[in-house]
């Protein structure tokens, strides 16, 4: 899989592609520019995204198309996602998981209490309205 920085074209590509995976998709145009989309045999198959608050993160829409997961290539994806949020400053990311928090343990974060994320985070769009408050909190210290 060839990773390579989001394009605005992708925008619908990458909306199905989480749509498919259940992931919040309603919110992500404004913070394409920090997307992270996955190619394979010239079709887009993965994305990842953050939103950048400062020295944080959100983590957003890690998704591989469903045909080629458990391969590796959603670990790729998140640390090639990890080293540019750090290149942009970022100390701390966090993110809200319902189905995946051992695979974000194998990546590094940590499953934290709610009221322990950044107010920053607890007040973007996923964390307020778009996740269930059931989902699991996890940060990474970059």
């Amino acid at each position: 899989m060839e990773i390579r920085p989001a394009q605005s074209a992708d925008l619908p590509a990458v909306q199905a592609l989480l749509r498919e995976a259940a992931l919040p998709w309603e919110d992500v145009a404004p913070h394409f520019g920090a997307f992270l989309v996955g190619e394979r045999a010239g079709a887009l198959v993965a994305s990842a995204g953050f939103e950048h608050y400062g020295a944080e993160a959100l983590v957003r829409s890690i998704a591989i198309a469903s045909a080629l997961r458990s391969r590796g290539l959603g670990a790729a994806l998140c640390e090639t996602l990890v080293g540019e949020a750090r290149r942009r400053g970022v100390r701390d990311a966090y993110l809200l998981t319902t189905s995946a928090p051992r695979f974000f343990a194998r990546q590094g974060f940590e499953t934290i209490d709610r009221a322990r994320a950044p107010a920053a985070i607890r007040a973007t769009r996923e964390f307020a309205e778009l996740c269930p408050a059931s989902a699991i909190v996890m940060r990474r210290a970059l």
